[in-house]
Parts: structure tokens; sequence; C-alpha cells
């Protein structure tokens, strides 16, 4: 190959092209896609048009879609007339592969097309064809108004054509008249119902509109045919990018690099999505990855580096703007990200000479004006920075960008003193990105500063109930809110006694302050003077189902929803019924609250989790798919589909979502246990271990039973403290066993068998002892310590009443007894265990073998584990006089002994084994020795003279 190439690039360096084209005949079989692909270039330099759009239509069948190949198209065709064609190659490769110099290409091709379609035009008047044509480039290149009278010009040549409604929609969606494009889009797939690109038009429409959910169901479906058309998962990807999807968006480039492992795209795609939800490990990897793959592209360099600033790792970041801007000197991304880079550094006022540079050549783009904006913030100069702010607005090219800088000019007009302008920002910023947090916090700490003490509080409160997390973050700023509207109130009830909504208000106000006995005083006071004041309804149903009151909540949930019906009553109701056991109806309330509510990705949450009750699974995994959708960082719905897909024994896909879910909210040490044991059975050991142990030392926990978390999570009105809890003692015991069974697997079993033994004596109750001991005989057993393996299996078979777990026991000591050579006990055990569990299959299989009814026994039958034998102290003093023990017996389970010598550790062994270290000279007066029901260690000398030995 290097020889080829030698003789092509002295070929062209003499300006022979011809023969350079020649030369591409000349190549052995292996060579033959690289050499195709400098023979399409080679026809393009030698003018061969034609022969260069075949063979490049031909090599993009065989290689998937190749920038350079697109690029090349594009040039043939813009060179044959084809100019609709030419600019989607062109636009096709920019999209993938973004590069200024083809987007100079397509600007050109643009100015070039509209000139020569408007000659030919100017001879015949144009036909329906040349107006559609040309209306498509002044389209691609965003000129509106004239692409809006070549329409009309169509148009009233042709008025029924549905080729029109495509490209009119795009115009008006992209001009904001969403509803317009709307029913444009609806026309068309009337008369074609198959056309991909209005239904990814029609997405994005229902999307700007509000309706997210039918939007992400409208992609649903064109996923779930699996195409393995590469051109049509990129444009699904891009659309749900667009909607900010980013989860979606993911699945379709993981499809896309199923097909084709070296897309540059998909790797730069979905390394963005990652940034965007704050994965920038996978980030940093993909944009690595495509930078890897080609090396020269601008953009990747910029959004590599804007992936490694959020890593904190600055220098790598500035190599890569450099890089980046070596390689294109006017790419704005690569500067954005310098700017960007400068502010991480604290140097500001460099940042902001970057990015107003960059906005005069820019002084339309929305992401500079934000920047910049965002800039003159943080410097305090506020009216700069509401100016570049009000600018942003007014060229956001989507709601969810609007809404951030409605939001973040509202932040500024505060800081400033302008509280009622903030407000007015904060409402509308709201109505377009209903929900968001720091928007209703920032909204309700203005409404405060004006004195509206109850809308403050219900807009703090509703945050905290949207987002629990936010209540570590805004906690100590609404205790100060809290007190003063209790204050207010107070006098406003001072003054007059009989005013409903002042109780009303000052009991939000000590429910935000956990106050809870003043807080249902309050409300029961509201209800005594307004007996239909629904708010007060819901809010003593909320305590009474706080308080297990289940039948209390609900007839308080029923009262609100007499008075007013609404998504929060609805979605408390079944709550409490399903605190009353009553199902059905629990899943019809939810169900009329997403009715209601359309777009509330908790609720998705809420319902997929009575589905998966139900064991209705497919409806589940939906219903947290598209709770994810909605909501790109529900580590809920995360939490939940992993916990589903464990069920299924979907291990890898439920670790990835476990993961997901930790990654949004880090205090979650129960689910650390659940991913830990997910990784046992996957075999990842290591992580294993490391999940079980942060499980254990974690400092914080969100509430482990499903209904309170519901009342403290999900719902409208309840609200987490965040405060420090522990892991539920479930999860105390995977976790234990998790680690030690990991530690096991990576050889360390001996320090396993010590870690459980001690850590017995922090449970009390003998269910708890039996699941411990249990993991200690299979690793007694997996170290070939039958006997030891078997005397614990019989421990926990009569601490357990669990019937299963018992048939678990009976199974294990009939191997132990097998690896002894004693055929007759292990028959006789195996069939106490298919008694105590008669669908244990491995016991089954096992009996009918050592009955000769079985070819193969189960597969540990065949090898007994070989034995590792234990490790003793060594004789390091006199032997101890000890004349008797028996004081210090201990009935099982806590009858095996850990002794400490120096700093090693040894056991769990009898009484007998550490007597008999006592006389061997083993242990010395400064010894100490470890029993489960003492819960420390204790010298030997103090045992000796307690004990009076």
């Amino acid at each position: 190959m290097q020889t080829f190439l030698k003789n092509i690039s002295r070929q062209i360096g003499d300006g022979d092209l011809s023969g350079a084209l020649a030369e591409t005949k000349n190549h052995s079989p292996e060579e033959e896609n690289p050499a195709q692909k400098i023979r399409c270039y080679l026809l393009l330099l030698n003018q061969k048009f034609p022969e260069a759009d075949a063979l490049a239509t031909k090599l993009l069948k065989i290689t998937g879609l190749d920038h350079e190949l697109l690029v090349w198209r594009g040039i043939a065709r813009s060179e044959l007339g084809l100019w609709t064609s030419s600019l989607k190659d062109l636009r096709l490769s920019a999209d993938l592969f973004p590069q200024e110099i083809i987007e100079e290409r397509i600007r050109s091709t643009t100015y070039r097309a509209c000139q020569s379609l408007s000659e030919g035009m100017q001879l015949d008047g144009g036909s329906f064809n040349d107006f559609l044509e040309r209306a498509g480039v002044y389209l691609l290149a965003k000129d509106f108004a004239r692409a809006e009278r070549d329409l009309k010009l169509a148009d009233s040549i042709d008025p029924d054509s549905p080729s029109i409604l495509l490209p009119r929609a795009k115009i008006l969606l992209l001009k904001g008249a969403n509803r317009e494009s709307l029913l444009l889009i609806e026309r068309l797939l009337a008369k074609k119902e198959d056309d991909l690109d209005a239904k990814l038009l029609l997405a994005c429409a229902k999307s700007e509109t509000g309706n997210q959910r039918s939007a992400l169901t409208i992609l649903r479906k064109l996923t779930r045919p699996k195409s393995s058309e590469e051109e049509v998962l990129f444009k699904i990807g891009f659309c749900r990018m667009a909607i900010r999807d980013f989860h979606g968006a993911i699945n379709e480039f993981d499809r896309v690099l199923q097909l084709n492992k070296k897309s540059i795209g998909a790797y730069f795609h979905r390394g963005v999505c990652f940034a965007e939800i704050r994965c920038f490990d996978q980030a940093v990897d993909d944009l690595s990855s495509a930078d890897g793959i080609e090396g020269k592209n601008a953009t990747i360099c910029a959004a590599l580096g804007n992936a490694l600033i959020s890593k904190s790792e600055l220098k790598k970041a500035s190599r890569a703007f450099k890089r980046g801007l070596k390689l294109e000197p006017r790419c704005m991304v690569a500067r954005l990200g310098l700017a960007r880079l400068k502010q991480s550094r604290g140097e500001t006022a460099e940042g902001l000479e970057i990015a107003t540079d960059l906005l005069k050549k820019n002084p339309q783009s929305a992401e500079i004006l934000h920047f910049v904006g965002g800039l003159y913030f943080q410097e305090k100069e506020y009216q700069e920075s509401i100016s570049c702010f009000g600018e942003a607005i007014q060229h956001s090219k989507s709601v969810f960008q609007k809404a951030g800088n409605y939001y973040s000019r509202g932040t500024a007009e505060l800081e400033k003193g302008l509280v009622a302008e903030a407000l007015a920002d904060f409402d509308t910023a709201l109505k377009l990105r209903p929900g968001h947090v720091g928007t209703l916090v920032w909204r309700g700490y203005a409404a405060g500063k004006s004195g509206k003490w109850a809308a403050a509080i219900a807009d703090l409160q509703s945050a905290m109930d949207i987002n629990p997390l936010a209540a570590e973050q805004y906690s100590k700023f609404g205790e100060l809110i809290a007190g003063q509207a209790i204050q207010y109130f107070a006098s406003v009830i001072e003054k007059n006694g009989n005013e409903s909504e002042a109780f009303y208000n000052r009991g939000m106000a000590h429910l935000f302050l956990e106050e809870f006995e003043q807080a249902n005083i309050d409300f029961n006071k509201t209800l005594s003077l307004d007996p239909n004041h629904p708010q007060a309804q819901i809010r003593l149903g909320i305590l009474r189902l706080i308080g297990k009151e289940a039948k209390s909540a609900y007839n308080h949930f029923s009262a609100a929803m007499k008075s007013r019906p609404s998504v929060t009553s609805l979605l408390l109701r079944a709550d409490a019924m399903l605190q009353l056991g009553v199902m059905g109806p629990a899943l019809l309330d939810i169900r009329s609250a997403i009715n209601l509510a359309g777009n509330n990705d908790r609720l998705y949450v809420r319902r997929g989790q009575l589905y998966m009750a139900r064991q209705s699974f497919g409806k589940a995994v939906d219903d947290f798919t598209l709770s994810i959708a909605l909501n790109f960082d529900n580590y809920q719905a995360f939490r939940e589909r992993a916990r589903l897909l464990v069920c299924r024994g979907e291990f890898e896909e439920a670790i990835a979502d476990f993961t997901m879910s930790l990654h949004f909210n880090s205090k979650q040490p129960e689910l650390l246990a659940e991913r830990g044991k997910a990784l046992l059975v996957t075999g990842q050991y290591s992580d294993a271990a490391a999940d079980f142990e942060m499980a254990l030392t974690s400092q914080f926990s969100i509430p482990t039973d499903s209904k309170s978390e519901d009342e403290l999570q999900r719902q409208d009105f309840a609200k987490n403290d965040g405060k420090k809890r522990s892991l539920s003692n479930g999860h105390l015991i995977d976790a234990f066993k998790g680690r030690a069974i990991a530690m096991s697997h990576l050889g360390e079993g001996s320090e396993a068998l010590i870690w459980l033994t001690k850590a017995i004596h922090r449970f009390s109750e003998k269910e708890d002892w039996a699941h411990l001991i249990k993991a200690r005989a299979d690793i007694f057993q997996s170290l070939g310590r039958f006997e030891r393996a078997s005397a614990d299996a019989r421990i926990v078979s009569k601490l357990t009443t669990d019937d299963k777990v018992s048939a678990e026991c009976y199974y294990l000591r009939s191997l132990a007894s097998f690896y002894h050579d004693d055929r007759d006990h292990s028959e006789k055990t195996l069939i106490k265990a298919l008694h105590l569990n008669p669908e244990h299959a491995d016991a089954e299989q096992a009996l009918d073998w050592l009955r000769n009814l079985a070819d193969t026994p189960p597969a540990v039958w065949r090898n007994a584990p070989e034995k590792i034998r234990p490790t003793r102290p060594g004789v390091t003093g006199e032997p101890l006089e000890v004349s008797t023990l028996d004081q210090l017996g201990a009935k099982a389970p806590f009858d095996l002994w850990l002794v400490k010598s120096a700093e090693d550790e040894f056991g769990p062994v009898p009484l007998k084994t550490v007597v008999s270290w006592a006389k061997e000279g083993r242990l010395t007066a400064q010894s100490q020795l470890f029993r489960t029901d003492w819960g420390k260690w204790q010298s030997v000398s103090r045992i000796l003279r307690e004990k009076k030995i």
C-alpha cells in the first residue's frame, strides 16, 4: 500500500492527474476499498463528475456514511447541476463531521445553485419543480423569506401537491410558528403516512409545543422496526438530540456503531450526548475515539476540550482547544471553548475578551450571548448581563434554550434589585419549562423579597418536592424565608383570627421547617374555617400517609378531589389505596393523573412501579424508559428500571442503569449494595467488593420503604430532608455477605471468613445470623474445609424458618459428605433437601445420579475444591497453662473465635483450637481474642485473669 500511495503522490505532485488516476488500477485485492476511495477523489480532480458520483455511491454502500465520500459526491453532483441532492450530501457530511470548510462549501454551493436555477427560470418562467427546488436551496441557506416566496409560486402552479407541505412546515417551525407547522405536517402524513422526514419534523414540533410524550412516542415507533440503515439511525438520533432525549440518542448511535465500528459521527454525537447528561468520562472516551479516527477536526477537538473542562483537566483541555484552532483558526466552538477555559481558571477578563470578539462576528448566536451574559453576571456587571440574556432570548432556537435565558435574565434582574421584572421572567421561564427547580427556588426568593410569603413558600416547597436533592442546596436559604413567613402570617392571624388562608400558609411554612405538629394544627384550623379547602385536605392527607393512617389519608384526598381535581390529589390517593392494598383503583388514579399532566416524568415512574408489582414487566420498562426520556437525569427511573432488569436476569443492562442512577444521585447506599449483587452475578468481583464497601461506609441514604419513598420523593407536596440515614437491615446483610463473597473469589477467602465472623455481632435476629453463617459455610466449602462448612450449614438450618434456606443447607451438607466419600449420608441428606424444597433442581439431579438414574451430576460434584489450609500464629512464647475453658464456652452461632497475634488475625476456629494454640506457645498475654457476642477484642491476659483459669 505504501508503494501505491507513493506513486500516486509523486504523480499528483508532478501534475500528472491522469497518470495518478490510471495508477489506481494497479493495486492488490486487499487494497481494493482504499484504492477505490483514492480513485474517487482523483476522478473529481480530473473533472469526471458522473464517474465520481457513481463510484462514491457504490463505496458508500460498502463503507457506510463516510464523510469524505459524501463531500466528494456532493461536489460531483453540484457540478452536474443536481443541486438538492448535492446540498443534502454536504449537509449530512457537515452533521456527521462538523467542519468550517464544509460549511463554506455549502454556502458557495447554495449561491451557485440559486444563481443557476434563477437563470434557467428566466428563460421559461419556471416550473413547479424549479420553484420547489430553489425553495429547498433557500431553506438550507436559512433564507426563509425567499424560500416562502418560491413555495407560494409553486403552490400557485400545483395547489394540491404534498411536496410543498414539508418545506413550508420546516420554515414555520424554524420561525417558531409551531402549531401552524403541526397542522401542515399532519396534512402531509395524511397523504404520505410513511414519510420519515415528516415524522421526524412532527416529533420536533410536538416537543416545541410542550407535548414531549407524543414526540417520544413518534420516535419510538420509528425505532421499533430496528432499521439497519445508518442514515435513518442518524436522522432519528439527531432528532432525539434536538428534543433533548439524550439517552434515546445514545441508543441510536450505539446501533450505528454496531453497523459501522469506525463511524466518527456516531462517536462524536454520542460523546456530545454523554456530555449533556454530565457523564463526562464516557464523553471524553467517545470524543477521543472520534478524534483518534480522524484527528483533523477542530469541532471534535473543541467538544473534547469542553468535556475535559468539566472533568477539571484544564491542561488537557487547553491542548485540545489549541489543536482545534491550529486546524481551523476561525472555529467558533473552539474559540468559545478557550473562553470557557479562561473562565474556569478564574481569568474572567481574558475569557470575556475572547467571547466579545466572537460576538462581534456572530451577533445572533444565542450560545455566545448566553455565555457572555454569564461572564458579565460573574463580574457583577448586571445591566450588561441583562442585555445579553435579553438578546439571547430573541435568538434562541428552542423552547428549552429560551427558558434558560429567561431564567438567567431573571437572576441578573434579581441581583440588580429589579424584583418585579425578575418575577415576570421567572413566570415566563416556568411556562416554557415547567417544574425547573432552580427557577422555582429563585422565584420563591423573589416573591419573598416582594413580601408575597404564600407564593414564596409554595415555590420553595414545590422545588423540594420535585427534586429532593435540592433540599441540601436550598434548605438553609428556605429556612430564612419560612421563618419570616411564620411571623408574617402570625400577625395576620392576630389581626383576623378567621383568615383560613393565613392558617394554611403558616402551616406550609411549619411544614417546610419540618415542624409537623404545628403544621397539623394549622391545617386542621384551616379546614375548620373552610371545610372545602383542597390544599389543606391534601396536606393533612400527606401527614396521615406518613403516619401510615391510610384510610384517613384516602378520605382527605377524596375530599380534595371533590373540591378541585388535580394531578397531585390523584397521585396521593393512589398511594393511600396502595397502603390499603387496593391496586386496581390505584392504577386507574395514576392513569388519570398521567392524562391530566402529560409530561410529568415522576408519574411514569410511579405507574411503572405498579406494573412491576403486577409483574407486567414490559409495560413497566416502557414507563421507566419514557420517564427517562422526559427527564434525562431522573435517577429514580434508572433505579427502578435497573431493579426490573435484575428480576428479568438482564444483569449487564441493570448494572448500566444502576450506574446512571448513582451518577445523578450518589447518596444511595442501598443501590450500591444492589449493584454489587449484580456485579457478583456477572463475575466482576473487584467492582462488587468496592460497591459493598462504599455502601457500608456511606453516610447518607434515601428511604427504603417503597411507599414512604413515594411520599417523600415523588409526590408534589412531600419533602425529603436529606439527613443521614442508615442502610436497611436487608441491605446491610447483603453488603456484608456480598463483600465476603467477592473477597473469596478474589483469593482472600480467609480474610472473608474473618470479615463475616466479625459481622455477626451487629445483628440480633436469628434469620440475619442464618444468612451470614450460610455465606460463611459457602466460603468454607470453596476453601475445601468441608467439615467446617457442614457445621455452619447445620447451625443455619436450626436458625432459619425458611424451608428453601434449610434445603440449601442440607444440599451443602450432602455435598460435603460426598467429598468425604460418604455416599449413603450424602443421599439421605439430599432427600431431606428435596423434602424441604421439591423444586431444588441440583439436588434432584445429584440424587438421580447417586441412584444411577442420571448420567452426570451437577458440575460442582465432579471435582472437589482443593483444600486451602488455614494459617495459624507462630510459636512466639512459653506455653500457657490452661486448666479449663468451660466458662468461655458459647452456643451457636457464637462458638467460633478469632485470634489476633501482633497485627495478624486468624480464624474463625473452635474453642479447642484456641486452647491448643495457647498450650503450644502460639498465644501470649498480649494476644487478643474475639468472640462475636462480645463485639470487641479482649486480651488473653484479661480473659485468663477474669475467668481465673
